[in-house]
């Protein structure tokens, strides 16, 4: 992870998401790469939040891996349960996960989406 500094920022926009091909010999993503491209500020950029502002970092491309496990179907399904349950609860439930005070700086789904997933 590279700290992109004011001189390597882009002049016509800001850097985020990615941004040119991978490059480089050594890359596994044979099919996504393009050989022979050379271009130092090809990556993935994303911006954070830091002490003394937004900070703009680069990254080496990379592939996500998705597992499709079944434990992984299963806590989606759960997830999915979850949402569809606070979508049939009524709006008195709804504005009482709204008014609740913990955790902090929660919304009312978030809060009983936390509890749904805790208690399965």
């Amino acid at each position: 992870m590279v700290i992109v500094t004011p001189d390597d920022a882009f002049i016509s926009f800001d850097a985020k998401r990615k941004f040119g091909w991978p490059n480089g010999y050594g890359v596994a993503i044979y099919s996504w790469a393009r050989y022979g491209y050379e271009d130092d500020k090809a990556g993935i950029y994303q911006t954070y939040h830091g002490r003394n502002g937004l900070i703009t970092v680069r990254k080496k491309f990379y592939a996500p891996l998705t597992p499709m496990s079944t434990a992984v179907h299963d806590r989606r399904a759960i997830f999915r349960d979850g949402v569809l349950a606070w979508q049939s609860e009524s709006p008195t439930v709804k504005k009482q996960y709204d008014h609740l005070t913990y955790p902090e700086n929660m919304s009312g789904f978030n809060r009983y989406l936390r509890l749904y997933l805790l208690s399965h």
